[in-house]
């Protein structure tokens, strides 16, 4: 065993003679009960041992050779008093005759002593919203989703939601060099879907007729050869409509496959509640989360929290490779937290059965996770696998279990 760089082990592995024996006659007792055709059952009614020795020799040997690699994991594991994070990577499995030997990598947790992970006294986090006012604005969604649009009127100014036709003109700051393409004229805009930061905030409160000049200072995220500049636009309004939200009654439910408008208001008022406290209990694992993190003092790998930032980012859609420097350093740092939480909280599955799910309960779950997401889930399970970002996946799903269960052993105090 040679560890070739922090919780990373390169394993060389021989078995005795004795055990690829043992496992040997293991594997062939499973094929004793199958027939050969052509071939006459022996004074038993069996087909001889050495008849299907020979027969299904190729067989045997692969069925062998897997299992005295597992064997080879569980040996080192189990000798070594090693935590496996991960699963392991065979460079070399060779069987030949009476020898078996193979090379692997494996990927060990960072040894830390399991701190106080539980019955904490967690303050009741604040809701932003109440039920009926959750409830309030859902619905008004619905109405504007539902309803159509009317033109401005000369009194009326722009606002969130809006739909306006400008023309602008865009220059570099300090050159006020024309930049021909952020500039249009008759352009349709939608106030809230405006992909220049800061455009649209600058439009509120104008009126048809207006024109408004402003400076934005572009970010570096947005790319471009105009990320980290300063831009001037000159903005006229030439026309603007708004919503006209639907009337709140039979009509818009039936829209929503209900029968009356009380049944939609009370689907809204329902839908409010489990939202709250979906909310809520995010807030309270948060802090758990936090207190874990503050009693545990230990260094994660660097390459462990690399690859699960850049697994964030594809979750995400997020071009790693695009990302700036900067940009990585936060991402790694966030995924270095996030890691250490998901190591704290494998212990705690150690020594409490209950906040434990089985293989097929988190398989499951993953499955109907990712099936409200996509139309193809096993194509996702597929490119998961090919990334090795599936058992991150599950890692989380565990995790979220436990947490669930902290929670339950929590004083939550007003």
């Amino acid at each position: 065993l040679t560890e070739t760089e922090y919780c990373k082990l390169q394993i060389q592995y021989e078995a005795a003679p004795e055990e690829i024996a043992t496992k040997k006659d293991d594997v062939v007792a499973t094929f004793k009960d199958r027939s050969i055709p052509g071939f006459r059952k022996g004074k038993k009614g069996k087909v001889p041992l050495d008849a299907i020795k020979m027969h299904f020799r190729k067989q045997i040997d692969e069925q062998l050779t897997q299992q005295l690699a597992q064997k080879a994991v569980e040996d080192t594991v189990f000798e070594k008093k090693i935590k496996l994070f991960g699963y392991p990577m065979f460079s070399k499995v060779e069987l030949k005759d009476n020898n078996f030997v193979c090379e692997f990598s494996i990927n060990k947790q960072p040894d830390f002593e399991l701190g106080t992970y539980k019955e904490f006294e967690i303050p009741k986090p604040p809701t932003a919203l109440t039920s009926e006012e959750l409830s309030n604005q859902m619905l008004q969604e619905l109405r504007e989703k539902n309803g159509g649009s009317i033109p401005y009127t000369e009194n009326d100014i722009v606002q969130g939601k809006d739909t306006v036709i400008v023309d602008y003109s865009c220059f570099t700051v300090p050159e006020n060099v024309p930049v021909p393409k952020l500039t249009a004229i008759g352009e349709i805009v939608a106030i809230d879907k405006i992909n220049v930061p800061g455009f649209s905030e600058n439009l509120l409160g104008m009126k048809v007729g207006d024109e408004r000049e402003f400076v934005l200072n572009v970010p570096e995220s947005f790319g471009d050869e105009f990320g980290g500049t300063q831009l001037k636009f000159n903005v006229n309004l030439t026309m603007g409509s708004k919503i006209n939200p639907a009337p709140l009654n039979d009509e818009l439910a039936t829209k929503m496959n209900l029968k009356t408008i009380d049944e939609l208001i009370g689907m809204a008022k329902s839908t409010a509640d489990i939202r709250i406290k979906e909310l809520e209990n995010i807030q309270i694992n948060d802090q758990i989360s936090n207190r874990l993190l503050e009693n545990h003092n230990f260094i994660v790998p660097e390459w462990i929290a690399l690859s699960e930032a850049q697994m964030s980012a594809s979750t995400s859609k997020i071009d790693w490779n695009g990302l700036s420097d900067d940009e990585k350093k936060i991402a790694i740092e966030g995924a270095r937290k996030s890691v250490k939480l998901s190591l704290i909280l494998g212990r705690v599955r150690d020594e409490e059965p209950e906040s434990q799910l089985s293989e097929e309960e988190v398989f499951n779950i993953a499955k109907e996770n990712i099936s409200k997401y996509s139309p193809d889930p096993q194509k996702v399970f597929e490119e998961l696998y090919a990334n090795g970002h599936l058992q991150i996946l599950f890692s989380r799903i565990r995790d979220v279990k436990t947490l669930e269960f902290l929670q339950t052993t929590c004083k939550i105090v007003e």
